[in-house]
């Protein structure tokens, strides 16, 4: 799936999706952007309303996967007292900076 700028959207359960940002972030790989998605009973998926995501990520990759990953666990941690859909499960999308690319 596409992000926004291109890159490849990744669709994560919480855990996946931190530890996705952590092992990026030491190989120096930025995340440019997160945002919530639902998987429903039936397996079908669609953005969260309650969960947007996050603005306007630092260039350094470490500053971006921290300040990701504080959101993400508030957004989780929301999402388990108050689900947006109850028996949904919150996915985490992540869109990377792409790296290796000539212009």
């Amino acid at each position: 799936m596409a992000g926004a700028s291109g890159s490849e959207l990744l669709l994560l359960p919480f855990d996946a999706a931190l530890k996705e940002i952590a092992l990026r972030a030491e190989r120096g790989i930025r995340l440019e952007n997160w945002e919530g998605w639902v998987r429903f009973r039936d397996g079908m998926r669609a953005k969260s309303l309650s969960v947007s995501g996050s603005f306007a990520l630092s260039s350094d990759p470490a500053r971006a996967a921290s300040a990701a990953t504080e959101a993400i666990k508030r957004a989780h941690e929301k999402w388990q007292r108050n689900p947006e859909y109850p028996g949904a499960e919150l996915l985490i999308g992540l869109s990377f900076a792409e790296t290796g690319r000539s212009t």
